[in-house]
Formats: C-alpha cells, structure tokens, sequence
C-alpha cells in the first residue's frame, strides 16, 4: 500500500531537512564567529598586555633613575663640600638627567602621554640643580665674607687691646 499524500510526505521532508540544513549551517557559522572574536579578542588583548608592560618596565627604569639623581641631590646638601666637589656631584646628575632626556626622547609619540610626569619630574630636577648652585656659589661669597669679617674682629680686638695697653702704660707713666 501506498500512502495517498507520498507527495506531501517528500515534500514536507525536504523543506526539514533544508530547513535543518540551513539551522545547522547558521550554528556552525555562528560558533565559528564566535571563536575567531575569541582569538581576535585574546590577541588583542595580549598585544595591550604587552604594551602596558613594556611601558611600566621604562616607568619602573625612570622612577629608579629619578631616585637616584634625588639622593645624589640630597648627598649635596647633607655635607659641607668644596665647590669642586659640588661642581663634580653636579656633572654626575647632570649626566644622569642628560641620559635620563636622551631615553625621554627615543620613545615613540603614542607613549610620550604616559611619560608627561617625567618630563615635569626631569624638568623639576633642572630647576632644582639651578638653585643649588646659586646656593653654594652664595654660600661661598658668605664664607669668604664670613671669614673676612673674622679677622677684622680680629684686629680690632687687637688694636684695641694695644690701645688699652698704651692707654695703661701712659697712666702707670704719669
């Protein structure tokens, strides 16, 4: 026996299994969609990683060189020194600042924005170096003058004690 709707049946099946078809087709697309935005996205994310990284290590280099041009700048102040030893403490942070510029200056310009507090900090340390040394050459004209008004005293005292003395002998005298 033969069904009497044979035809529908065939064609009820076919529209299925196209319509099946085309569902699993749009699933398969979807998850394949679905897993290169995953990789795009993993990747992209990995090249940000590595961006940040490599800035953070130049930041990390940056405040370790600022630290240090800090207390080669403090060691100035804590003791008393020549001026040639200033001047020579002076050329030692000068030169750690110039190098400090020069790696300031090799960046690219997408990553001078992460840089700016540097370049302030840098900036600073110029202003900083300035004024000690109008400080120490202003310390040097206070000592000179210093020890210039020292041995007037000196000789005042002097004078006036030989005064008090010729003064004492011609009363003794009369």
């Amino acid at each position: 026996m033969k069904p009497t709707n044979l035809k529908e049946r065939k064609r009820s099946i076919w529209i299925f299994v196209l319509i099946f078809s085309m569902l699993l087709g749009m699933i398969t697309l979807c998850g394949y969609l679905t897993l290169q935005t995953g990789r795009a996205g993993v990747l992209a994310l990995e090249q940000k990683h590595a961006a940040y990284t490599s800035i953070f290590e130049k930041q990390v280099s940056y405040v370790y060189k600022i630290e240090d041009i800090i207390k080669r700048l403090n060691h100035i102040l804590e003791k008393d020194r020549t001026l040639s030893q200033h001047k020579q403490y002076q050329m030692i942070i000068s030169n750690l600042r110039d190098e400090l510029q020069n790696d300031m200056a090799l960046l690219d310009a997408s990553d001078k924005e992460h840089f700016e507090i540097y370049t302030a900090f840098e900036n600073q340390i110029s202003v900083i170096q300035d004024v000690l040394d109008k400080y120490e050459a202003e310390q040097e004209i206070y000592y000179s003058k210093k020890e210039l008004l020292e041995r007037c005293k000196e000789k005042y005292e002097e004078n006036l004690q030989r005064i008090k003395d010729l003064n004492y002998e011609a009363t003794e005298s009369e």
